[in-house]
């Protein structure tokens, strides 16, 4: 599991070592100043949406920012991941496993979410980022809310493929957690993307 502290004190040294202050990495990922100071002094858990964002603007992969050094050259096509053996991330709504940790250069994001959520008044704000998603029920009962459609309902087997724009977010119906596999898929290589030109820009501002 990808402690709130460990991911915190991972971003404040890469943040120090380039001479980045909070302002600049929340320019340079879309990331709010409150949010990055946040999840620095592991006062909250990063959501999928902050850690896509901050591995897209800061020029890491995904993966690379949960699990360093777990990242290849990218030169292989394959990957195993063992039952129970991805790496492993959670906010208050969600637990994830993300899964082909190993592969740095690819297009997809495999995740198998845990749905703990039981009201859609436990969430903030919804879920929205770049690319395209499909979602699929492993187990239980899942209600998909979005800004644009009435609420979907989900069962074992069931599936939803929806631009990952619309803000949209997950909450289990019935007993027990929901789990579903989530592929996201970014365009173009959006996910994936290294913004090298805004990380070569100065430090400060």
């Amino acid at each position: 599991m990808v402690r709130p502290e460990e991911l915190g004190t991972r971003l404040a040294q890469m943040r120090r070592h380039n001479g980045w202050t909070l302002e600049k990495v929340s320019q340079m990922t879309g990331v709010g100043v409150s949010t990055l100071s946040r999840v620095e002094n592991q006062h909250n858990e990063a959501s999928f949406d902050t850690l896509l964002k901050l591995s897209q603007g800061l020029g890491i992969n995904f993966q690379e920012l949960l699990n360093p050094g777990a990242a290849s050259s990218g030169t292989e096509r394959r990957a195993v991941t063992r039952a129970g053996k991805g790496t492993k991330f959670a906010t208050a709504q969600y637990s994830y496993e993300l899964h082909a940790s190993e592969l740095s250069q690819r297009q997809m994001i495999p995740l198998i979410m845990t749905v703990r959520a039981r009201r859609i008044e436990a969430f903030e704000r919804f879920s929205s980022h770049v690319g395209e998603e499909l979602i699929y029920v492993m187990r239980g009962t899942v209600e998909m809310h979005t800004e644009i459609y009435a609420p979907l309902r989900l069962g074992k087997g069931d599936s939803v493929y929806f631009d990952s724009a619309t803000p949209h977010a997950f909450i289990s119906v019935g007993r027990g957690d929901a789990q579903m596999l989530s592929l996201c898929l970014g365009r173009q290589g959006d996910l994936v993307k290294v913004h090298k030109d805004a990380a070569r820009q100065p430090g400060a501002d």
